[in-house]
């Protein structure tokens, strides 16, 4: 078989390379969420992965965390761009928890989402049930 168009197949083929080599040579991504005095913190451990490659963001009451390959390993220069995800999760975030006040660290191979509580309050609490 003559391929007239060896471009289009070598675009198809790469981006598909890079997902078996995802697949097969980074290991997964763990993620764990701690309560902390003032609110809680997602620690998001990905090896290999680097600080450039993770995104935070928040849409409404959403909190998106994500990585995506380093930009060297993106081709972006083809007719067709391809950026590869290596994780996405999102979550609800707590009406108790303050949005404008999540912050993120990138620190020894983890991220931290800090994810303070309103006004100091606490997520949840113990209600003592009075007898009469």
């Amino acid at each position: 078989m003559r391929l007239e168009h060896k471009n289009i197949l070598s675009d198809f083929i790469r981006p598909i390379d890079l997902l078996n080599t995802i697949n097969g040579g980074v290991a997964m991504t763990t993620m764990k969420l701690n309560e902390i005095e003032n609110g809680f913190v997602l620690h998001v451990t990905a090896p290999t992965v680097e600080a450039e490659a993770f995104n935070v963001f928040i849409d409404n009451n959403k909190l998106i965390v994500f990585s995506e390959l380093p930009d060297e390993l993106n081709d972006m220069s083809g007719p067709y761009p391809v950026r590869i995800p290596m994780f996405h999760h999102a979550f609800d975030i707590p009406t108790f928890v303050s949005i404008e006040q999540i912050e993120a660290v990138y620190e020894e191979g983890e991220l931290k989402v800090f994810l303070p509580f309103k006004d100091g309050s606490k997520a949840h609490r113990k209600i003592d049930i009075e007898e009469l």
